[in-house]
């Protein structure tokens, strides 16, 4: 609601967010080449793109192993996808509905949606972290979800209305021998179901939050969360469960 923005900490070494911002610049301009690219071309487009990720020296060699994994990768899955469908990259798309606060707008950016001749849309989401569960994707970020809730909307201006085909977040550094552990994917009637149930939450929530008596806390479930949040200290997080703590313990006044 403030609109603020957690600021980048100073001298912070390269990491996985970096070098997941650099392949998905690679994957954006791969996907735009009229043509399946090599994976020489990816190589080059990778050398071309790692200055501007702040990749290079020291850095980039540390990652240089995991980046052509990556690399590799790509290189077979864009030419399988193209056999069977037309992808469309870093893709804007909203629908609104209305709220009891007043009309309501969701916002997706779509990493990639490869839609087939038949107009079935394959929503694709690259992860150089940790994949999404089950759990998590029903209950705490159905990012993907309600990507697909969008896109049946016909949400997306540069794709025809489309059938949502499935959804899946794909690992691309660090993959596992067993294929099955590099991707989380949601197909067919479990796809189109489980996005129109995350928009029916989402739709509950928003009512919710538009009451005049809403709370909106901070952190709701700390117990899943291993970090602190970007808000922990306007929130002032560490004062409270100081007190909290003191009170457990019989102190305070």
């Amino acid at each position: 609601m403030l609109n603020l923005r957690k600021l980048d900490e100073p001298g912070a070494p390269i990491g996985q967010r970096e070098v997941g911002t650099l392949l998905h610049a690679v994957f954006e301009r791969a996907a735009k080449d009229p043509v399946a690219p090599s994976l020489d071309r990816l190589r080059r487009m990778l050398d071309e793109e790692a200055p501007r990720a702040g990749l290079a020296g020291a850095e980039r060699a540390f990652w240089s192993a995991a980046l052509e994994e990556a690399l590799v990768w790509f290189a077979d899955f864009d030419a399988g996808q193209r056999r069977r469908a037309t992808p469309f990259v870093e893709q804007a798309g909203a629908m609104s509905f209305a709220a009891p606060g007043g009309a309501f707008t969701l916002k997706a950016r779509a990493d990639r949606i490869d839609v087939t001749p038949e107009g079935e849309a394959e929503i694709i989401d690259f992860k150089t972290g940790r994949l999404t569960t089950e759990k998590v994707d029903k209950h705490f970020s159905p990012q993907l979800a309600l990507t697909g809730a969008i896109l049946e909307a016909g949400g997306f201006p540069a794709i025809a209305k489309a059938r949502l085909a499935a959804y899946r977040y794909e690992r691309v550094t660090n993959r596992k021998e067993d294929d099955a552990a590099n991707a989380f994917c949601r197909e067919g009637d479990d796809a189109r179901a489980a996005s129109a149930e995350a928009a029916r939450k989402l739709k509950e929530w928003i009512a919710r939050f538009d009451g005049p008596d809403a709370i909106y806390r901070s952190k709701p479930r700390p117990q899943f969360v291993l970090h602190e949040g970007d808000y922990d200290q306007l929130a002032r997080r560490r004062e409270w469960m100081a007190n909290e703590d003191r009170d457990d313990n019989g102190g305070g006044e």
